[in-house]
């Protein structure tokens, strides 16, 4: 089955909520990535180009990383419909688009510096957005697991998941601001 006909069975045959909020969450990011690439002086077309396969690369292989830290496997959650996981990923990934975006924005000196400055932002960037997480984990459900309310219920609690994906969304316009 084609990754374009498993999302149409999920989202529209299935109709789950959680692989919507994943797709939306991934246009979004995506959105803010092209942002990213095309704002400031300097460059070309190429550069555009160039910055707009790093920064979806960086969102591939963030959102691998991010399902390898959470303690239940992202995937089989949100094709078991817990709207919960897929709000979450959703805001992570929005977050990871919102620090490339900041990344990306400065003006085009050149390749070895917008690439260092690249780098140095989005990996701070992707060590402090746990962080917020944690902070609101702890913070705003109190005695309280972020990861219990949204995958060890009966029913998954969808309003853990949009703390979660707030915190993540948040935590990184804090970072960018600060950055």
């Amino acid at each position: 089955m084609s990754d374009v006909a498993a999302k149409v069975k999920e989202i529209i045959v299935d109709q789950n909520v959680g692989s919507g909020a994943v797709e939306a969450g991934s246009a979004v990011a995506t959105g803010l990535v092209i942002l990213g690439s095309i704002y400031g002086e300097g460059g070309s077309v190429l550069t555009v180009l160039i910055y707009f396969a790093i920064g979806q690369l960086i969102l591939v292989l963030t959102s691998f990383v991010y399902n390898w830290i959470t303690p239940y496997d992202i995937h089989e959650h949100i094709e078991r419909d817990n709207i919960a996981v897929g709000i979450g990923f959703a805001g992570a990934l929005v977050a990871i688009g919102n620090l490339v975006r900041n990344a990306l924005v400065h003006t085009f000196v050149d390749w070895e510096t917008n690439i260092l400055w690249l780098v140095l932002e989005v990996l701070l960037g992707l060590m402090l957005l746990p962080l917020a997480r944690w902070m609101a984990d702890k913070i705003l459900l109190p005695g309280q697991n972020l990861n219990d309310e949204i995958v060890n219920q009966e029913k998954p609690n969808v309003g853990a998941g949009l703390i979660e994906a707030f915190a993540y969304v948040g935590g990184s316009m804090l970072i960018c601001w600060a950055l």
